[in-house]
């Protein structure tokens, strides 16, 4: 039900600023006791249990193009942060663990994130969030995404390996894909359901874009952007 999965989530989310607070305490060590690693993997799991659960939620309950805006959130920021980084990159967020990541390009990374929360918000639907809690969730989505890929450095510095697998050549791995999600989804799961209850006053009352659910409409790719301004037909075109 909401609630369970609102607790576990609102649980990630406890669990991702506990690794948030910790980051500046990181020390390289190489030879994490056996102790060590059995809890950083069942926390590994648990983080992946709790995003899964949220993914899947978002999904069902939502649909597929909320889910669609949740994982831009973690592209643009990344993809921002990049070319950020790379033209205007000089002081290093966490050179003990990612020596290659900026301040610069975190700043970048959520400014350019910004401007896509103020393109979605303004034409993508009739949110009903109002825009300062629809962009706290989405700031808040953006951050601790890059928490989620620290973290995944921190691993993999441990480990000792450049890339977390070879599924995936050239892009790292699998966990490198996912990193950011996992720590993004559970995040921007509550920051929904929080915003939803407290702006409609009522917890049980789901979030909702701007659809009909009733006599057989559904959001349709023809609508602008992501298709959830306007609603078609099952049998017809679009009406907008």
């Amino acid at each position: 039900g909401e609630q369970l999965i609102f607790w576990q989530s609102l649980a990630g989310v406890v669990i991702w600023l506990l690794v948030t607070a910790s980051l500046p305490f990181y020390r390289f060590s190489g030879h994490w006791p056996l102790l060590l690693k059995v809890l950083v993997l069942g926390l590994g799991l648990d983080m992946l249990w709790i995003s899964g659960h949220a993914l899947i939620y978002l999904h069902q309950q939502y649909g597929g193009w909320l889910l669609m805006y949740m994982l831009t959130l973690v592209w643009v920021a990344d993809i921002g942060a990049y070319f950020t980084g790379r033209r205007f990159g000089r002081h290093k967020l966490a050179p003990g663990i990612s020596p290659g990541k900026t301040w610069e390009g975190v700043i970048g990374g959520i400014g350019t994130n910004l401007l896509w929360m103020l393109l979605i918000f303004y034409f993508g639907a009739n949110w009903a969030l109002s825009l300062p809690a629809f962009l706290i969730i989405g700031f808040s989505t953006s951050v601790i995404s890059v928490v989620g890929d620290l973290f995944e450095s921190i691993l993999k510095r441990e480990a000792g390996v450049k890339d977390s697998g070879k599924l995936l050549p050239g892009h790292g791995g699998v966990l490198d894909r996912i990193d950011s999600v996992i720590a993004a989804s559970p995040v921007f799961l509550v920051g929904l359901l929080l915003a939803s209850s407290y702006e409609t006053g009522n917890h049980s009352r789901r979030y909702r874009v701007d659809r009909a659910i009733n006599a057989g409409y559904h959001p349709a790719p023809c609508g602008f952007l992501f298709g959830i301004r306007t609603e078609c037909k099952h049998q017809r075109g679009c009406d907008g």
